[in-house]
Order: structure tokens, then C-alpha cells, then sequence
């Protein structure tokens, strides 16, 4: 790898189509995009391998030991999402926590700030990041959601729309995808009550997972102060219906939308194995099956590029080596047909990032 991972970084992913974009920080606090895409190998039609990687942002100016202004803090949270026309986004804290974003520009090539530092939205210190890109009456939008300073540690939303053609325009609410704009609504937060220091995860809205009448808004899974998981959409946060998980705190957690409802990843308390739960949209959970032993500490993003295959990234210790790695898994849909929550996913061979 040309940088060296930081042990414990935080990880985001997105796909377009075959190719997939993962983010992490370097030991010298540069955020990294790693491509790497699906591709045939052997007499397996589609796993994924890593390709290249790029630096994105900065943490130090130059060669000196200077800070640069707006550059990641170390372990910042990480979050990642696309849409068409405005590309690839990709979210961070600064040593100040102020929420900041650098998007990739295709007619350049190059990576440039994205307009939302400028809001200067602090975030709590222990705020982690979830972003999501939704598309709605022929607008795109990308919405990401942080935990605030206060004492009720609210999960608040920022977002910005394609609508306006503003690169800056971000706006601390839900974003205008109305063709005739109604007066813009309050800005959405979940208030009761999250974690301290939750991971977040989220889902654009389709029918059969959306639980607030009248909301398009992405849904959100977090763990509540009571261990659990829990999800929110617009200001309303519930456990999820029939599901009794409970979690160390500060677990990492990432969720996918498959189509058929959602497929939960977590990290065990017990044996520290990368866990996956498959949740119907009923809220019906099936059992867990272990996928992989991660660093303790690691953090979790999945991406889906087709509807047979998910790729997992986490990190990894390598004995030999004395070094930790992020890997991508691909996990592979049965091919004997099962219910959803009684499938077992084929597991491929891990793919180092470097």
C-alpha cells in the first residue's frame, strides 16, 4: 500500500456500478480512495479485487509538520456517498470537528471542497458519520447525518440538493426535491435517545422501510443507550419491531439495502467475529452467521454491487507481518434459493487494499 493504513480507521465505501471506492485514513492523516472493481477470476464470475489508490485530502501542508487548515483530524469518521453529475463525496472532521467534504470533479479529475465546511457545523468529538445519496422528481440529493455537541446528543441532518445547481448549497434540513418547493421544513433531528459515540448507518427510503407516514427521508441505524439497535427516519427514532440485539458499546455497525430488506453487519462482543443479520422489512430478524475475524477495533462498510454479491471491507492483523490491513470480502448469494432470513451467503477470499 503506498500509505500506511492507520490502525483503527474508520471506512467508507460506495459503488457505481462494477467499481468500488473505498475510503480510509493514512498513518500521516491523509484520507485514501482505493479503487477496486468486480471482476471475473478462475471459475468465480465476480469477486472483488483492488486496483489502485488516490490521495484525497490532506492532513499536513507540504512536507512540514504544519496542520492544514480544514485538513482531517487523526481518526476522523469517514463517510461516502454518490450522485450522478457531482460525483463522488466523501465526509470528514476536522481537528476542530467542523464537517467538511471533498467531492471528485470527472471533467477534472481532481478532488476539490465540496462547499460544506463553510456551514461550520461542529459535530460532538465522538460523533461518527453516515452519508446517503437519494434521487426523487428527477433531483439528486446526498444526505449526511452527525451527532451533535449537546448534552441529548441529537442526530442531525445536513444535505445537498442537484435541484439548485449550487455546489455550496448545503442546508442544515432535509433537501428540496419538490417541483414546486413547499416553505422549507424544520431542520430534522433524532433526539431520543442515541449513544454517545454511536456508529450510523443509512439507507435510502423505499416502501417497506420508511415507518413515518408521509417521510422519503433515508433511514438511519444506530445503537440506542440501552445497547440495542435502533433506527430513525426524519425526527423519530424506535428499536426495530420483533429484533432483541444487543451490542457492545460503540460497535461498529453497516447496513446495506438488498432489495429484499436489509443485511445488518455488526461485530460480536463475545468471539469478536464480523456478524450478518438479514432484517425483512417487516422488522423480522433471521440468524446471525459469522463471516470473519476482524482488529478489535476495526470499522465496517459494505457496498453492493449486484444483487448476488456484497463486498465487505474491515480490517485485518497480519501475524507475519506485524501489520493491519483493510481488506474487501465478497460475499456471494447461495445459489440454492432459501428465505432471506435463512440464507447462508458463500464467503470468498479476503482482498488486501494495497
Amino acid at each position: 500500500m503506498g500509505h500506511g493504513c492507520l490502525p483503527d480507521t474508520d471506512l467508507a465505501a460506495v459503488a457505481i456500478g462494477n467499481e468500488v471506492y473505498t475510503y480510509m485514513q493514512s498513518y500521516n492523516g491523509v484520507i485514501i480512495e482505493c479503487h477496486g472493481s468486480m471482476q471475473a477470476t478462475g471459475q468465480i464470475s465476480s469477486v472483488y479485487l483492488y486496483e489502485n489508490q488516490t490521495e484525497v485530502v490532506h492532513r499536513y501542508r507540504g512536507g512540514r509538520e504544519e496542520v492544514r487548515l480544514g485538513g482531517p483530524k487523526l481518526f476522523t469518521p469517514l463517510a461516502a456517498a454518490y450522485i450522478r453529475g457531482n460525483s463522488r463525496h466523501v465526509f470528514y472532521l476536522d481537528d476542530r470537528d467542523v464537517l467538511s467534504g471533498f467531492r471528485f470533479v470527472p471533467a477534472t479529475g481532481a478532488w476539490e471542497d465540496c462547499g460544506l465546511a463553510a456551514h461550520q457545523i461542529r459535530c460532538a468529538h465522538y460523533s461518527k458519520l453516515a452519508a446517503i445519496g437519494i434521487a426523487r422528481n428527477g433531483f439528486e440529493a446526498i444526505c449526511v447525518y452527525y451527532q451533535d455537541k449537546a448534552r441529548r446528543t441529537a442526530i442531525n441532518l445536513v444535505s445537498f440538493t442537484t435541484k439548485n445547481g449550487n455546489v455550496s448549497a448545503w442546508v442544515e434540513d432535509e433537501p428540496d426535491m419538490e417541483p414546486l418547493p413547499p416553505p422549507p421544513p424544520p431542520p430534522v433531528n433524532v433526539r431520543d435517545p442515541p449513544l454517545y459515540g454511536t456508529s450510523l448507518a443509512a439507507v435510502p427510503f423505499r416502501p417497506g422501510i420508511g415507518f413515518v407516514k408521509k417521510s422519503l427521508l433515508p433511514v438511519v441505524f444506530l445503537q440506542w443507550d440501552n445497547l440495542g439497535l435502533a433506527r430513525s427516519q426524519s425526527s423519530k427514532v424506535q428499536p426495530v419491531p420483533t429484533l432483541d440485539l444487543r451490542f457492545a458499546p460503540h460497535t461498529s455497525l453497516t447496513t446495506i439495502d438488498e432489495g429484499r430488506g436489509i443485511q445488518l453487519f455488526y461485530i460480536s462482543s463475545k468471539l469478536n467475529l464480523i456478524k450478518r443479520v438479514f432484517i425483512s422489512d417487516a422488522g423480522h430478524g433471521g440468524d446471525a452467521q459469522e463471516i470473519v475475524r476482524p482488529t478489535p477495533r476495526s470499522a465496517l462498510a459494505v457496498v453492493i454491487p449486484s444483487n448476488d454479491r456484497m463486498v465487505l471491507f474491515y480490517q485485518s492483523l497480519d501475524d507475519e507481518e506485524a501489520t493491519v490491513n483493510v481488506q474487501g470480502l465478497t460475499l456471494r448469494k447461495p445459489v440454492v434459493a432459501a428465505a432471506p432470513d435463512e440464507e447462508v451467503w458463500d464467503i470468498g477470499d479476503p482482498e488486501r487494499l494495497g
